[in-house]
């Protein structure tokens, strides 16, 4: 009996050996998962494109001291109570690898498609030139204008409705839009098997309304990135609605080749930030209302921000430098902006980013907010629930685009829009730069995807991800905003009414210009006050814009624009100081020299011109 109990118990210690030598095994296994999971963990850094290169370093070595630790304590430690810890030790570190391992290919994938989705080389630039004819209802209104002449009858295709104005006149601009004009009026042509059409030929987008309106001509050609300027002119605010469009022909516009900078952390650039409060699907033509240089050296961690008016006065390199408001320029394309802007402030502005200034608003929500420092308290024109009160202050989206839009409250009107912008941009520039981005990394992407344009390259963009998670800079930031009075004259993109423009002090831009060469150059810089008496103001002088002429009617089958071809010079733009206060600058335009501009300090109430009626536009 006791031999038996002898023998049992021999056979239990050997299958409680066993035992406690598989428990002893099953640590190793899960330091071999922890193993695998800091290999693909490297892996996945190293192919991640906007992450450092010596972040691979950094992040196997530490990898290698931690397997070496927990290897150390996992052979250490082979009693069950110590046992489970190292195992759950394991297993919990493998786990936040792997997920992180997965994580970086999906942003990496993330980060392109957004860029991808954004290049100006992806964009739709169709142009659609529209065919307009007043609504029959205007016509009855206005019977002394159009009498009997009311075309009732409607259409199921719209070419059979174009062919029921075969015989009428259609209106042009080809002196603004000859391209898109005469590829529109070819292609009426060969849809109505013709040759030659009745034609007049006008020199602006107004001068063309007024002719539809006048009734000398029954069929408008306008561009729908004409629409927006002219409806913004009083008389035609209504333009839409008392038009339809019997047809429209669209036009592959030639993107502008504007090459930018391929290297943004060893060279210092430049760049041009456009936005507009247009819905809809962004291109490279069209009006800008947020008009803003950025200057950036990295070198030496500095970025100057310059804003201008959307209304200032400057030379229009598209219309051979006559003078014309800023956001008219790139209704001709960015390129136009761009050339204007370089001129002025003496630098090469090759780089931009073009925003839908509606959606931007997506993107300071997946911010989570920014906060601004309020210089001074104002309420929104149209709305008195909504307040923003003097000093730090957050906002959300849709508050951020009522601060940037409002300018009727302001004491300085657009001028105080313009510095509400540069403050918003530079909250937003300090967020992206911060670390707390990464938390927010997946909801931004998602928010930037489609809404805005850029012509920086893929790897630009990498490279400077790369450079500011590798030093964790801190930005040195100094904002300018240029001032100017307001006045009164012709525009070359509209050339038969005075509107109201604003006279860019030339001692501001000489100013901004120059810190701009030192932050080039290398030097550092400090914020500086540079506002001068509205007394003081040295206003920029430059060839006003021709006033309109008549319209012709051209009985050629070929019709050539009514103005000459623009000639390849260089922009001459003449800064003199004003010698005295008093000094009025003489802006006379050939035709009708009884309109001239009356300079008066900028206030927070409308001139009643082109853009004085749209609510903080």
């Amino acid at each position: 009996m006791t031999e038996e109990r002898e023998v049992i118990l021999e056979d239990t210690l050997e299958l409680e050996v066993i035992k406690n030598k598989k428990r002893h095994l099953n640590p190793f296994i899960f330091w071999f998962l922890l193993l695998i999971a800091s290999i693909w963990f490297v892996f996945s850094v190293k192919n991640t494109p906007f992450l450092p290169f010596n972040w691979v370093f950094i992040s196997a070595g530490a990898l290698i001291i931690l397997l070496a630790l927990m290897y150390f304590l996992t052979d250490k430690y082979r009693k069950p109570n110590k046992m489970y810890v190292i195992r759950g030790t394991n297993i919990i570190l493998s786990l936040a690898l792997l997920l992180v391992a997965l994580w970086l290919p999906h942003a990496a994938n993330k980060v392109s498609t957004t860029i991808q989705s954004n290049t100006s080389v992806e964009a739709d630039n169709t142009i659609h030139v529209n065919l307009y004819v007043l609504k029959d209802e205007y016509k009855k209104e206005h019977s002394d204008i159009f009498g009997n002449n009311i075309a009732s009858k409607t259409y199921d295709n719209p070419i059979d409705e174009l062919k029921a104005y075969e015989d009428e006149i259609f209106i042009s601009q080809l002196g603004i839009d000859y391209d898109n004009q005469r590829i529109a009026i070819d292609e009426v042509k060969s849809l109505l098997g013709v040759t030659k059409l009745n034609m007049i030929d006008a020199n602006s987008i107004q001068e063309g309304a007024d002719a539809l309106y006048g009734n000398k001509g029954q069929v408008l050609l306008l561009s729908d990135t004409n629409v927006k300027m002219l409806t913004n002119i009083e008389e035609y605010e209504n333009f839409e609605n008392e038009t339809r469009i019997i047809y429209s022909i669209d036009v592959e516009a030639v993107n502008p080749v504007i090459e930018s900078s391929s290297e943004l952390t060893s060279k210092p650039f430049a760049l041009f930030f456009g936005g507009n409060d247009e819905e809809g699907e962004l291109k490279l033509f069209g009006k800008t209302d947020v008009d803003m240089v950025v200057v950036v050296n990295p070198t030496t961690h500095q970025i100057v921000l310059v804003s201008f008016p959307r209304d200032s006065y400057v030379p229009n390199p598209h219309s051979g430098y006559y003078a014309d408001k800023l956001t008219h320029l790139g209704v001709t394309g960015i390129d136009n902006t761009l050339s204007s802007l370089s001129s002025l402030l003496d630098v090469n502005i090759n780089n931009y980013v073009l925003l839908n200034f509606t959606t931007y608003m997506k993107i300071i929500d997946a911010l989570g907010g920014v906060e601004v420092e309020n210089p001074y308290a104002f309420g929104f024109w149209d709305n008195e629930d909504i307040y923003f009160p003097e000093g730090k202050i957050k906002l959300d989206g849709y508050n951020a685009l009522l601060y940037v839009r409002e300018r009727k409250t302001l004491p300085d009107g657009d001028f105080g829009r313009t510095m509400h912008q540069q403050l918003v941009m530079r909250a937003i520039i300090e967020k992206i730069a911060s670390p707390a981005i990464i938390t927010r990394f997946d909801s931004l992407m998602t928010a930037m995807e489609g809404t805005f344009l850029t012509n920086v390259s893929e790897e630009a963009l990498y490279g400077l991800c790369q450079y500011q998670l590798e030093n964790n800079i801190k930005w040195n930031i100094v904002n300018y905003r240029i001032e100017g009075s307001v006045g009164m004259a012709y525009c070359a993109y509209a050339p038969g009414t005075a509107l109201s423009v604003v006279y860019p002090s030339s001692a501001q831009i000489d100013f901004v210009g120059e810190e701009i060469r030192k932050v080039l150059n290398g030097e550092l810089v400090e914020q500086q006050e540079i506002v001068l008496p509205y007394g003081q103001l040295d206003i920029l002088e430059i060839a006003p814009a021709p006033t309109d002429m008549d319209i012709v009617e051209d009985e050629e089958t070929d019709i050539s624009p009514s103005v000459e071809p623009l000639p390849e010079v260089t922009p001459e733009v003449t800064v003199e100081p004003e010698p005295t206060p008093e000094v009025t600058p003489e802006i006379t335009p050939e035709i009708t020299p009884e309109v001239t501009p009356e300079i008066t300090p900028a206030q927070s109430e409308d001139t009643g011109s082109e853009e004085g009626n749209d609510g903080g536009e």
